[in-house]
């Protein structure tokens, strides 16, 4: 194809010609004047297979015509599509390659999405929140879309449990566990003897967690995070750790690294005394713990 000095060529118009030579070859370049009253230099090829058609000014109209690209939802639609429609999208296999679909009438019209939204589920609550799909394996519909922060999303996207509460299993005896996994760091209960009892701790460790991420994350590698809520009542005869009641006296039994510390106490005040004090030995000094503990030199009572 020939090009002329005069010739129109979508909205550029061929004003001069230009030859560069570089690495042994002569390239031609056409200086263009674009109907936005921009002036351009344009390769030859580029002019001959029409994919040049203007300063660029034609694809941003393309791209805002519809008023919207600037309001913060337009992203928004704009990542739905590619994560559903666009098999080079890197999230396609966990969308649309999943079956994931959404709203047909949001196609090609942002202006509709944004309206369904807004009109739906109201204005964004805050900059934590975004769009989230209360079931995760049905497609992007009004129906089931909702405004979540990160926390709640979290729990869409992690699966149920023996339990079916978000981070809480079931163990041995009817027994339960809580553990929450944030940055890399886990906590884990102790044992827990009941499930309203699991999910109201859960719920604080969650709640620590959005008021202080540094603190959160110290108090659970320290391990000084609570393990049980301050109400907690053992599983056993008396409701007090390590301590049981056997007839008219009270056992206390503490087991640290498979070795055991037990005796008995006439009155539960003195059981529990006995209990903490060879808890604080243990802290203070665990190889002496276990020394006396294996050889039975410890006191008693």
């Amino acid at each position: 194809m020939n090009i002329e000095i005069g010739e129109k060529i979508g909205r550029l118009k061929i004003i001069d010609e230009i030859r560069v030579r570089k690495n042994d070859r002569t390239r031609i370049y056409y200086v263009c004047k674009c109907d936005c009253g921009k002036t351009k230099e344009i390769n030859k090829y580029s002019l001959e297979k029409h994919s040049t058609l203007s300063c660029g000014c034609l694809r941003k109209e393309k791209r805002t015509k519809h008023g919207c690209s600037s309001h913060e939802l337009y992203n928004t639609w704009d990542g739905i599509r590619k994560r559903c429609d666009n098999k080079n999208s890197k999230d396609y296999t966990r969308y649309g390659e999943r079956g994931i679909k959404y709203d047909k009438s949001w196609i090609n019209n942002p202006e509709q999405f944004i309206s369904d939204i807004e009109n739906n589920l109201g204005k964004r609550p805050s900059k934590k929140h975004t769009l989230d799909r209360i079931d995760n394996n049905e497609g992007y519909f009004i129906n089931n879309l909702r405004w979540a922060d990160k926390t709640e999303q979290a729990r869409n996207r992690i699966k149920t449990t023996s339990t079916k509460y978000y981070c809480i299993s079931e163990i041995h005896d009817g027994n339960y566990l809580a553990t929450i996994l944030r940055n890399g760091y886990k906590r884990q209960s102790a044992t827990i003897y009941t499930i309203d009892e699991a999910i109201k701790l859960r719920d604080l460790w969650e709640q620590e967690w959005e008021d202080d991420n540094d603190k959160w994350i110290q108090d659970t590698v320290t391990k000084t995070y609570k393990k049980h809520l301050s109400d907690h009542r053992y599983k056993n005869s008396t409701g007090y750790k390590c301590i049981s009641k056997k007839g008219n006296r009270f056992y206390i039994r503490i087991y640290k690294r498979k070795k055991c510390r037990a005796c008995y106490a006439s009155n539960i005040e003195t059981a529990i005394k006995i209990r903490d004090k060879w808890l604080l030995e243990y802290s203070n000094n665990p190889e002496k713990w276990i020394e006396e503990t294996t050889n039975k030199t410890y006191k008693r009572e």
